[in-house]
């Protein structure tokens, strides 16, 4: 179970990144006159997922998912992006973290069972 909360912390870290990147986009579009927005109550979801090999990539691998503004597949091994959709902020945000986390993500891989083939954690934050 401690495993699932460590990858729900990283979930959360990835939504703040996704924030900050958002903000720094508006920015240097807007510069600091930014579009009055509507706000409405959103809930987004984040999944992290860590898998062995499979058939599609040859190496393990590491899948987060964050609603409509991530999909991105990253090389446990090297943290290199292999495949999906990320703005470059974002990415460079996100690598500083699973780089800091980089031994414990191993690890929790390394611990995977041969009959579980990947490991996964979600979670919904709401943004109002």
């Amino acid at each position: 179970m401690e495993k699932i909360a460590f990858l729900e912390k990283i979930c959360f870290q990835i939504h703040i990144i996704q924030k900050r990147a958002e903000v720094a986009n508006k920015r240097g579009t807007f510069g600091n006159q930014f579009m009055p927005e509507l706000i409405i109550m959103q809930k987004n979801e984040i999944s992290f997922e860590i898998h062995k090999e499979n058939t599609k990539y040859t190496e393990p691998y590491i899948h987060i998912i964050h609603s409509d503004k991530i999909d991105v597949i990253l090389s446990l091994e090297s943290l290199s992006k292999l495949a999906g959709k990320v703005d470059i902020r974002t990415l460079k945000q996100l690598l500083n973290i699973l780089n800091a986390k980089h031994e414990q993500l191993n690890k929790i891989y390394s611990e995977l069972g041969e009959d579980e083939s990947s490991i996964r954690a979600r979670k919904v934050i709401e943004n109002i």
